[in-house]
């Protein structure tokens, strides 16, 4: 989850050390944006796949699970 003052880090630094740790992918969850920024390994890149309010994403990582992007910004309105 982003926070104020912390968009530098999320965005920038944090991608890359989590690439060279193997990570196969890495969710960034904007709130204030209302998006999620998805990066998915790809070789020796990230694939990039944004996420807005009204999606539901799936990934082969977590057979059987669903994320409605929708409930994730309800409840961080509500927080």
């Amino acid at each position: 989850m982003v926070s104020p003052g912390s968009e530098a880090r999320d965005y920038e630094e944090k991608p890359e050390e989590y690439h060279s740790f193997g990570i196969a992918e890495y969710w960034i969850v904007d709130a204030m944006k209302e998006e999620i920024l998805v990066l998915r390994r790809n070789g020796s890149k990230w694939s990039r796949r944004v996420l807005k309010a009204d999606a539901m994403y799936k990934t082969r990582l977590l057979p059987d699970f669903e994320l409605d992007v929708a409930k994730v910004f309800e409840a961080a309105r509500r927080a």
